[in-house]
């Protein structure tokens, strides 16, 4: 598997683990971000490659700061190999 696919796919499952942890939609996260939902579901579906200022937008939204937010993006990279 190619590692960039895999790594969209790990951004993609964290953003909607720490979504539902919060009991947050779709559609109330990708409001509050400033994302379109559709766009929003392609990245937690790891079929898009978010620029940096997406991320940390979507991260923010989700109470997270960009670093807390890649070093559980790595713990579950490496829950997975």
């Amino acid at each position: 598997m190619n590692p960039d696919c895999n790594i969209l796919e790990r951004i993609g499952a964290t953003i909607r683990k720490l979504r539902k942890e919060k009991k947050l939609t779709q559609a109330e996260l990708s409001s509050v971000c400033g994302v379109d939902r559709k766009f929003l579901s392609s990245i937690e579906r790891g079929e898009r490659n978010v620029s940096l200022i997406t991320l940390c937008q979507i991260t923010h939204a989700l109470g997270k700061d960009f670093l807390s937010f890649a070093n559980e993006v790595k713990a579950n990279t490496q829950l997975h190999q």
